[in-house]
């Protein structure tokens, strides 16, 4: 594709850091230490860390949302956190957990540990892995980082839906174009909500589009960074 060999070899390295396995030809010893310090400051600096969390659902009106769509989104993790302690971390399977598992947005596995993962870059496992797991755990992030961006999965669809015609806004037009799509992309189905899957009347094409502009749109409301991020 017309790629040097120092460009491959940043596609590379840029690739090992989304999937947190930059750094794996480390020595195992050194990084295993590392990944137990990066645990102990976790669990020194972290305990509290919900409470810096509680401003997320904003920025689904940063996005572009409305104050019922952050207010929703808000609300959904206050909810959740309870539902954090049940058997399985207590996942909620209503149709927007549906919509946002269907997506991408969110894990369907029962309980993901994926901020865990995020604070770690998977340079921990065994016993420091389960510490870490149980503390993203007690401490809420886990569990209020998961229903904020299922909530803001619903916010994304209203916002593809509103400005689908182009009209909700002067600026309408660039925001769908800048989530990937156009307004031939954009179906509701017959219970009002965005079409999502070939199953409700898209092409492959226009499913895959989709998809990957709610994605966008949440990861833009709802910080989740990655390794690479990071």
């Amino acid at each position: 594709q017309g790629a040097s060999k120092e460009q491959l070899a940043m596609a590379e390295t840029f690739l090992k850091g989304v999937d947190g396995t930059l750094g794996d030809g480390l020595n195992p010893t050194a990084r295993r230490l590392m990944g137990n310090m990066v645990v102990y400051q976790n669990v020194r600096l972290l305990p509290m860390a919900s409470f810096s969390m509680l401003i997320d659902p904003l920025g689904t009106m940063v996005r572009g949302g409305t104050t019922k769509d952050a207010w929703a989104t808000f609300k959904r993790g206050m909810v959740g956190i309870t539902k954090t302690f049940e058997k399985e971390g207590g996942e909620v399977h209503d149709q927007q957990t549906r919509w946002a598992e269907l997506v991408g947005v969110v894990d369907n596995a029962m309980l993901t540990h994926a901020m865990s993962d995020v604070y770690t870059q998977g340079m921990v496992g065994g016993a420091a892995k389960r510490i870490n797991n149980a503390f993203f755990k007690y401490n809420l992030v886990e569990g209020l980082n998961r229903n904020f961006r299922i909530g803001a999965t619903e916010a994304a669809m209203k916002f593809i839906q509103r400005h689908a015609d182009g009209k909700a806004s002067a600026h309408s037009g660039r925001w769908i174009k800048e989530l990937g799509l156009d307004a031939k992309d954009i179906k509701t189905t017959a219970d009002g909500h965005l079409a999502l899957t070939e199953a409700e009347g898209l092409t492959p094409e226009q499913a895959g589009k989709i998809k990957a502009a709610v994605n966008q749109w949440v990861d833009g409301a709802i910080l989740r960074p990655d390794a690479a991020d990071k």
